[in-house]
C-alpha cells in the first residue's frame, strides 16, 4: 500500500441540531482504511460501497471496491 494511505471513515448521526459523529473501524482494517478512499456509493439495496486506491491520484490499477457489511463482536460493532 502506498505511503500515507491511511484514510479513516466516520459516521454522523442527527441530533436535534447537532450532528455528533464517531469513527467506524474496519474489523479488516482496525486502525484505517490502508488506502486511499477515492468515493462511496449506494446501490438500490441501500448498501454502502467504498472505491479506494493505494496510488494518491487518479493513476495505476490498484483500486479496489469494497462492500461495508455491519459484523458484530463482543465488544463494539464492527464494519
Amino acid at each position: 500500500m502506498g505511503e500515507g494511505a491511511n484514510g479513516e471513515l466516520f459516521m454522523a448521526t442527527m441530533a436535534g441540531n447537532n450532528w455528533p459523529y464517531e469513527e467506524i473501524s474496519l474489523k479488516s482494517h482496525p486502525d484505517d482504511i490502508g488506502y486511499y478512499l477515492k468515493g462511496f456509493g449506494q446501490d438500490n439495496d441501500g448498501e454502502i460501497y467504498l472505491t479506494v486506491s493505494s496510488m494518491l491520484g487518479p493513476v495505476g490499477n490498484t483500486g479496489k471496491v469494497y462492500k461495508l457489511v455491519a459484523a458484530r463482536d463482543k465488544n463494539n460493532m464492527n464494519y
